[in-house]
């Protein structure tokens, strides 16, 4: 079964409820977000990149990439609290360590001479 556990005949199913009555704008959004209702949650998929790309990091420093995301989501309505300057910046090293080492291992395989980035 997908990850969000919804089965292909499920979400057909979900996904003409949901659907009905909306206008074309509000229909495609629907679908939008229907489509990642069987995705992995994107802090899990970035553990997974992590791994992948060898990336050394602490769960310290993973707690902090968290927290500095949910400031950065509730500024979407639901506080105007932002992160510390400190934690800012080392959210953006932290970001710049895990691109160095994708580079690193995409150069390493040959991968970014074919787009796939």
């Amino acid at each position: 079964m997908p990850i969000g556990g919804a089965s292909k005949s499920e979400l057909r199913t979900i996904r003409k409820n949901a659907t009905e009555g909306l206008s074309n704008d509000q229909e495609r959004r629907v679908e939008e977000v229907l489509r990642m209702l069987n995705q992995a949650p994107l802090m899990a998929r970035l553990r997974d990149a992590l791994e992948e790309d060898g990336v050394p990091y602490s769960n310290e420093e993973f707690n902090l990439l968290r927290r500095v995301r949910g400031k950065r989501n509730d500024l979407h309505g639901r506080s105007r609290e932002v992160p510390s300057e400190s934690d800012l910046r080392y959210a953006l090293a932290i970001v710049n360590r895990m691109l160095v080492y994708r580079i690193g291992r995409l150069s390493e395989s040959g991968e970014e001479k074919h787009g796939q980035w």
